[in-house]
């Protein structure tokens, strides 16, 4: 299967532009701290063991910052393929400490 540089770039624009209207719709809803028992994987009548789903301030801020890094090394990632693409080089790597 040939890697398509455009569907990942397209999927990440995707990812980045989901996650803002969401943390913009939560800001504006006055920030209520989610949370959501997601699964349930161990329990007794005294102890719960489950998974679950927390969104707070620091999450969103996990969140944007995750997704805003992801978009942008895609991007660079993207720009090195179409530079060695055009230029023919392919004998040095994609990032090398000697090009800093």
């Amino acid at each position: 299967m040939r890697f398509d540089f455009n569907d990942f770039f397209l999927r990440c624009w995707v990812a980045f532009n989901r996650c803002v209207p969401f943390i913009v719709f939560w800001l504006f809803t006055g920030q209520p701290i989610l949370s959501h028992n997601y699964l349930t994987l161990y329990q007794t009548t005294d102890y719960d063991f489950f998974i679950d789903l927390y969104f707070d301030r620091i999450t969103a801020v996990y969140l944007f910052v995750g997704s805003l890094l992801t978009f942008m090394v895609t991007i660079i990632v993207g720009i090195t393929c179409i530079v060695k693409r055009v230029t023919n080089d392919f004998s040095t790597p994609f990032f090398s400490l000697s090009r800093l």
